[in-house]
């Protein structure tokens, strides 16, 4: 049986599946389940991560203009989810 393929996501769609914890794979961001963490990554940097309805970790440094775009997307999807306070936000 062959590997499944997973549908693309614009950047548009990106705050929807990330409230929902539903697959991402689009342009240089892409998320999956590791265990029972939701991850989230922007090419290969871990952006942000949700696990038991908290989140875990949220990577709010200074990127690239796709990265920071990336960012706002993935906040604008957290921020639409009743998701518990941030244990962790990463900051220089």
């Amino acid at each position: 049986m062959g590997k499944v393929k997973m549908a693309y996501t614009s950047l548009r769609d990106v705050p929807k599946a990330v409230a929902d914890l539903k697959p991402v794979k689009g342009n240089s961001i892409h998320s999956e389940w590791r265990g029972d963490a939701y991850v989230i990554y922007s090419y290969s940097t871990l952006m942000a991560e949700i696990r038991g309805g908290m989140i875990t970790y949220l990577d709010n440094r200074k990127y690239s203009v796709t990265t920071s775009k990336h960012q706002g997307a993935i906040g604008r999807g957290l921020h639409g989810r009743a998701f518990s306070p941030v244990a962790i936000i990463h900051s220089r």
